[in-house]
């Protein structure tokens, strides 16, 4: 929401794929429908700008360091599993490490840009990518078409509710 009308009673109106907030009558946001769990954020509702560029890794441990050696692939792994919160991170690393040495390095920088794509960032998931060879699916598949049964009553569409946004 912007954050104007913080304390501002807004109506949502969730049309299709899309969510619409309106105030006043008008439409003040417009968002994509996110699954359960899911953030869709505007810079442009905060008061403040969006922080400008990227802070640089500063890896401590050996095997961080090693790991980063394998160019941008791993940082991007890094980062995206970090911001995730990928348990036990530094064995995970160790771990890449170790595939790296019976598949190669081309093999693991190519199946770690797939693991970030896939949102999937424990070793068993590189391990996974490196033996399925080119045989992975697409990361990002096309949306699949509602089946229509004929006979069946139709699901009501979600109306026009009104909420209280409060930060």
């Amino acid at each position: 929401m912007p954050s104007r009308l913080r304390g501002e009673v807004v109506q949502v109106l969730v049309d299709g794929e899309e969510v619409r907030v309106f105030h006043r009558g008008c439409e003040v946001a417009l968002h994509h429908l996110q699954p359960p769990g899911g953030a869709s954020i505007e810079d442009d509702h905060y008061p403040t700008p969006a922080p400008t560029g990227v802070r640089p890794l500063r890896p401590r441990h050996p095997a961080e360091i090693r790991f980063l050696e394998l160019g941008e692939p791993a940082e991007r792994y890094l980062r995206a599993a970090a911001a995730a919160g990928a348990p036990r991170l530094l064995q995970q690393l160790e771990r890449v490490l170790e595939l790296e040495r019976s598949h190669g390095r081309e093999a693991v920088r190519a199946a770690l840009s797939r693991t970030v794509e896939f949102g999937r960032f424990g070793h068993q998931d590189v391990g996974a990518i490196l033996l399925a060879g080119g045989a992975a699916p697409p990361a990002h598949l096309e949306r699949a078409q509602p089946l229509v049964l004929s006979g069946l009553p139709e699901v009501p569409k979600r109306g026009l509710e009104s909420y209280r946004w409060s930060a």
